[in-house]
């Protein structure tokens, strides 16, 4: 779990800004009136915002703080007194302990199986290779045999590696040393096809036993058609390498959304929710309007899902990846499913716009799907010059995205924000935000 964000306290007049009368172990009762963006409880604490890990709105708990800040306090839940009763009982016995497992509701359809990724961090405990997460904001691995929000084929995948990891006696890494070989496995599984890709992320090109791996994992696990290894070594917060190297099977395996197959190599982004992904498209679509007379310019367009799914909606669609890797899959994904009116290119969408302008290229829609970071500042910059007439934003960090908004307006105005739960059990969700040009 990542460590919440308070930037917006931090910013509080100097009124606010002197310390909480607090101390690191103290107990009181709290009232949890609303959720952090990281789904953290808030209650006030003396005028105090108070932020609590795994508290609901509508409870009454006993806070222990855990950490103090100037104007902010960190607590965790010591004991639950009144329980909301949206409250329910976690599937995993380690929901508590492993990030991931922040909100448990019933929002979506299929709240649970949904995952079509695992990324599992491989250690030793107590003489045996585990699997799992890392425990919140900690480096220690929770071992996890099981995890109802993960696709099965996922978890059958990873237990059955660990368990051969275990017999072969292949070194997995440690930390402390920075020794050993096996570091992660990326498990991927297709909800269309089935096909499951294995990357095995070590700690040195040198794989001991491989033969002897690759050899069980076609015998015992038939469903697995690629298996790469990603070389990354030494003590970093990366968990990928930049080599890549096909063991076993295909590089890719074939997903399929909207009515179309992509094809993703082991470094390809898909969200993690394939029904949901489709729904968010959608929703995408509804926001832009598009016609068949539309040029639509897909920005951090990935493998190309959403331009692609989009490209029989319009005239032509035009996209941009930093990722050089990417843009040859959404190039090739085009190919694939003989789609002749959409092509992408390497670059920023901030350099790429005005030289496709320059060029004579006109455009009438844009779709921005960024990460966590959100929109680049020279991209909002060039999107405020630029000033398409439909304009959908697909965020995944509320806080960026509010962020973002308040420099988009009043060029732009807000005409409507749709919120899509992507992740069940998690605070994350997705949103699309229509964007409509203002004309005065």
């Amino acid at each position: 779990m990542q460590k919440p964000t308070h930037r917006n306290f931090k910013r509080r007049p100097k009124r606010y800004a002197h310390p909480v009368d607090a101390k690191v172990g103290d107990r009181f009762p709290l009232s949890i009136k609303k959720l952090g963006v990281e789904g953290q409880g808030i209650g006030y604490f003396k005028h105090k915002v108070c932020f609590v890990p795994g508290a609901l709105p509508g409870e009454v708990v006993v806070a222990e703080v855990t950490v103090v800040h100037d104007n902010y306090l960190e607590a965790k839940l010591h004991q639950l007194r009144q329980p909301s009763p949206d409250r329910v009982t976690p599937k995993d016995a380690y929901a508590g302990l492993a990030g991931g497992f922040e909100l448990e509701t019933l929002a979506a359809p299929h709240p649970y199986g949904y995952r079509n990724k695992a990324q599992f961090q491989v250690r030793m405990q107590d003489g045996h290779v585990v699997a799992g997460l890392y425990q919140a904001n900690s480096h220690t691995v929770v071992d996890m045999q099981t995890c109802a929000v993960q696709m099965p084929g996922t978890m059958k995948v990873i237990n059955t590696l660990v368990k051969l990891i275990e017999e072969l006696a292949i070194p997995v890494y440690n930390e402390a040393n920075q020794s050993g070989i096996i570091k992660t496995l990326a498990v991927r599984e297709s909800l269309a096809t089935g096909q499951i890709q294995v990357a095995i992320i070590t700690n040195t090109a040198k794989l001991i036993k491989k033969h002897a791996l690759l050899v069980a994992i076609e015998d015992q696990l038939p469903e697995v058609t690629s298996v790469v290894q990603n070389v990354n070594p030494g003590d970093t917060p990366l968990v990928w390498g930049d080599e890549t190297t096909l063991l076993y099977g295909q590089d890719y395996i074939t997903e399929s959304l909207m009515g179309l197959d992509f094809r993703l190599s082991a470094r390809s982004f898909l969200q993690l929710n394939p029904e949901q992904t489709e729904v968010l498209y959608e929703e995408a679509a509804k926001a832009l309007d598009l016609s068949k007379d539309d040029t639509l310019i897909d920005a951090y367009a990935g493998i190309g899902t959403i331009g692609l799914s989009l490209a029989n909606r319009v005239k032509q669609v035009i996209g941009m990846e930093t990722i050089a890797d990417a843009v040859q899959d959404a190039n090739n994904n085009a190919t694939l499913n003989g789609v002749t009116n959409a092509r992408y290119e390497v670059g920023p969408a901030e350099e790429l716009l005005p030289k496709w302008r320059s060029q004579g290229q006109h455009f009438d829609a844009l779709v921005v799907d960024p990460p966590r970071t959100g929109l680049d500042n020279a991209l909002i910059d060039t999107i405020l010059q630029e000033k398409p007439a439909k304009f959908a934003y697909v965020s995944c960090n509320m806080a960026t995205l509010a962020r973002n908004l308040a420099r988009l307006v009043p060029t732009y105005r807000v005409a409507y924000i749709q919120p899509v739960d992507m992740l069940p059990q998690t605070p994350r969700c997705e949103a699309v935000v229509k964007l409509v040009l203002n004309e005065d």
